[in-house]
């Protein structure tokens, strides 16, 4: 990666953790873009959205921690993504294995569009900061 290219994609992904108050914002109007994977946990999600401000603001004013920053930020940000999707299924088995009716999976084209914007980002960062380090 040369060097132009690199500060492109580190402002970038800074101008994404500064957005996050606008996510936030969508968030709390129902377009959940961000943080699918804490859908069920409205007090985690917001401090997520606060974690993912403060990363912004220590990536803009101290660059040379958004490698290790961004590495446990998107680390995270993946492990959420997976439960997002494993965690339903164990729910419905556990209701099914208890006699009980099961309710609908989330799996909606809105969710797998969030997904796909957490993923994307969170798997760019994740290889970004890991091959900084």
């Amino acid at each position: 990666m040369s060097v132009g290219s690199a500060r492109r994609a580190h402002g970038l992904l800074t101008a994404y953790y500064l957005a996050t108050p606008l996510f936030a914002y969508a968030d709390w109007l129902g377009a959940n873009v961000r943080a699918v994977g804490l859908a069920d946990f409205p007090e985690w999600r917001a401090g997520y959205y606060v974690a993912c401000t403060a990363i912004g603001a220590a990536n803009f004013l101290k660059p040379a921690w958004s490698a290790p920053l961004g590495l446990i930020e998107s680390s995270t940000n993946i492990l959420l993504l997976v439960l997002a999707v494993v965690l339903p299924y164990a729910r419905l088995i556990d209701v099914v294995a208890g006699g009980g009716t099961p309710q609908p999976l989330p799996f909606t084209p809105a969710f797998f569009t969030n997904f796909l914007i957490s993923s994307g980002v969170a798997l760019s960062q994740y290889y970004r900061s890991r091959f900084a380090l």
